[in-house]
């Protein structure tokens, strides 16, 4: 998020970002719940809701 945290999952708590990562995230746009919030979703059968993550 704008607020460099992030969460594993929906119960999960936030957790702070490192200042010194600069984090780029591409998602699905069912998983972009606004500009500054994107997620990757993983099912149980080993498929996701596509994406990619890179520092």
């Amino acid at each position: 998020t704008a607020e460099r945290r992030f969460a594993s999952g929906a119960e999960a708590p936030w957790r702070d970002l490192p200042e010194t990562l600069t984090l780029q995230v591409e998602s699905a746009a069912s998983e972009q719940i606004d500009d500054d919030i994107a997620g990757l979703r993983f099912f149980a059968d080993g498929s996701s809701s596509g994406g990619t993550s890179r520092k």
